[in-house]
Formats: structure tokens, C-alpha cells, sequence
């Protein structure tokens, strides 16, 4: 496991190049639709249906709101048989990918 306290530039270089695939795949339909052709080994035409199925769940900034943290780490203490929810904030730290976002936007970033 990476943690932000290891090696923040490499974090800061991961989750930029996470986000700005995140957000290729966002904005770029046609594009994406091609990779996941290739990599999924299906004709384009799967590919823009099976796109067009998930591109609604992927978040807008690489961060998941209150409710979707809550829920991932209700669905996890459930799995390990615990009751207590911690803070969030010691589970979460979106931090690196608020950041990369301000500086790519900053640079005027396109995917």
C-alpha cells in the first residue's frame, strides 16, 4: 500500500496521470470506445454500449462524495464483522487528486 506519507511526489505523479486518464475518459466517448475495443477484444460497437453503460458511475474529479465514502466503508466493516465507522478522513485523503485537478485546470489542461 502507497500512503501519501511514503513518497508524496510519487503519489502526486500517480494520481495526476489516474485523473487525467479519469478525465479522457470522461469527455472523450469515441476515443475511449476505441481502447476498450482493443483491450477488451469486442467490436466498437459493444464498446460504445458497454461505455455509455458505465460512464455515468465515474466521479467528475477522482473523489467520491461523503455518502459514497460511507458506503464503501460500510460495505467493508460489514465483510470484516465490525460495527464502528472511523472518521473518514483517516481512510480518505483526496487531497493529491484536489490538487492535480486545481493545477490541471490551471494549465489549461485538455484531455
Amino acid at each position: 500500500m502507497i500512503t501519501s506519507n511514503a513518497n508524496p511526489l510519487l503519489v502526486e505523479k500517480v494520481v495526476r496521470g489516474n485523473l487525467k486518464g479519469l478525465l479522457y475518459f470522461r469527455d472523450n466517448r469515441i476515443g475511449t470506445s476505441k481502447i476498450l475495443s482493443r483491450v477488451l477484444h469486442v467490436n466498437e460497437q459493444n464498446a460504445v454500449r458497454f461505455y455509455d453503460a458505465i460512464r455515468a458511475s465515474a466521479t467528475e474529479d477522482g473523489t467520491a462524495n461523503e455518502e459514497e465514502q460511507k458506503g464503501s466503508i460500510l460495505y467493508l466493516l460489514d465483510r470484516a464483522g465490525l460495527k464502528k465507522m472511523p472518521p473518514l478522513d483517516t481512510v480518505y485523503d483526496f487531497s493529491f487528486a484536489r490538487k492535480a485537478l486545481k493545477e490541471l485546470k490551471n494549465q489549461g489542461w485538455k484531455p
